[in-house]
């Protein structure tokens, strides 16, 4: 082999390791991003209030007619404030800021609960209001129940009993 023939393989071989270095460096950073981004989205929405309106709802029987809210005006707000969340994460997950799988992880159950409870109410709600009412919060509830996270249906406890650090 002649000098340039060494030269050029080495050259491809330098070019080819920082392509690859910078493809994986790319993807640390876009998971670095995707990670802090879900971990702000998700303390976002973790407040006093969303945890009181999923209590509110959650302890009422299926399902929350639109007389069983209208008659309380502590389940109306507590209703509204649950709707507004499962809009907004509803959108988020739709453009890939939240992860399904994380979202379903941390309030997932909460979620599909309080779209069943309330579902009947949304869709009294839409015929008066318009089929806008409540749109991303149906479609990330059926998304979930189609593409539940990895161990969902047994629970966290059971499906990851054997998870080490």
């Amino acid at each position: 082999m002649d000098l340039n023939t060494v030269a050029n393989v080495a050259t491809a071989l330098t070019l080819l390791v920082a392509l690859i270095f910078g493809v994986m460096q790319l993807r640390q950073i876009e998971r670095r991003r995707r990670d802090a981004s879900a971990m702000e989205t998700m303390h976002t929405f973790q407040t006093p209030e969303l945890r009181d309106a999923f209590r509110s709802v959650l302890s009422v029987a299926e399902p929350m007619t639109q007389q069983t809210i209208s008659s309380s005006r502590e389940l109306a707000d507590a209703a509204e404030v649950i709707i507004y969340a499962g809009e907004s994460l509803g959108a988020l997950v739709f453009e890939r800021v939240v992860s399904l799988h994380a979202l379903d992880r941390l309030l997932g159950g909460f979620l599909r609960m309080s779209w069943r409870r309330l579902a009947p109410y949304i869709e009294a709600e839409r015929k008066l209001r318009g089929p806008h009412l409540a749109e991303w919060f149906q479609w990330l509830v059926e998304r979930l129940d189609e593409h539940p996270a990895p161990g969902k249906a047994r629970g966290a406890y059971i499906s990851h009993r054997a998870w080490r650090p």
